[in-house]
């Protein structure tokens, strides 16, 4: 009744950024996690969330989901 689903692979990524600027300081630290499936024996989907700290500038929290097929 379902399509296969075969989970392929999961990627966990790390990151920090930073940059000084005449203005002061531009620091961020964060990660990501890719889900990359297959359906049906042939259509690659990949699901991906992605968090970044931002530290200066009073900046909120980053959050990204996205779909890639």
């Amino acid at each position: 009744m379902l399509p296969s689903v075969w989970v392929s692979q999961v990627d966990v990524n790390l990151f920090g950024a930073g940059a000084w600027l005449d203005s002061g300081y531009l620091r961020s630290v964060g990660g990501s996690v890719t889900l990359s499936t297959i359906w049906g024996q042939e259509t690659p989907i990949a699901l991906t969330y992605q968090f970044a700290y931002r530290f200066d500038d009073n900046l909120p929290p980053l959050h990204l989901v996205y779909l890639s097929f």
